[in-house]
């Protein structure tokens, strides 16, 4: 039987397995840094009550101003306000969602207004905190409510992502939006 010295063969041959892992450990590293900017979104993070923070993509945002809570008119059991000479209707997160509001002696707020909603709707928020890039594994939510879409820890806090999507279709807008422009 003929036995085989492997160390002799490499050797012998030249290979140098110790840069083959070399490359494959560089490959994989930059493999995971696209992985982790292709994962990455850029984030807006407002919250309502002051202990609850929220996320959003930026790209789903059309316009944030900011607004005083006193410019809300209410016409039955909607809202709006007087934006840019056209009634625009807005609404609070907790008018869907069960989350904290705002708190009761605030005069101002901002307004999100969403791209989904083609600028016919506005959410109203206590605060903007930040934009941020960030890359982070979103976990399901256990509150099972239409217009959350899970959670994630930034920052070294929990916050909430919104689907505005679903938020939107749940408070009745894009329909409404629709059917308006249908008409």
């Amino acid at each position: 039987a003929m036995i085989l010295d492997p160390n002799g063969i490499v050797a012998h041959t030249g290979l140098c397995f110790e840069s083959i892992e070399s490359e494959r450990r560089k490959l994989e590293t930059t493999n995971k840094q696209l992985n982790v900017e292709q994962n990455s979104d850029t984030l807006l993070l407002f919250n309502n009550s002051e202990s609850e923070i929220f996320a959003t993509r930026l790209a789903d945002i059309l316009r944030l101003e900011k607004l005083c809570l006193s410019e809300i008119t209410h016409v039955g059991n909607r809202k709006f306000i007087n934006y840019n000479g056209k009634g625009l209707p807005v609404f609070h997160l907790q008018d869907y969602l069960p989350v904290g509001s705002i708190s009761e002696g605030a005069t101002e707020a901002y307004l999100i207004i969403p791209r989904l909603a083609n600028g016919g709707v506005g959410i109203i928020v206590s605060r903007i905190l930040d934009v941020q890039e960030a890359n982070c594994e979103w976990k399901p939510s256990t509150v099972q409510s239409p217009g959350i879409g899970g959670w994630a820890v930034l920052n070294n806090q929990i916050t909430i992502r919104l689907d505005l999507q679903a938020l939107l279709q749940q408070a009745g807008i894009i329909e409404a939006i629709l059917e308006a422009e249908a008409a």
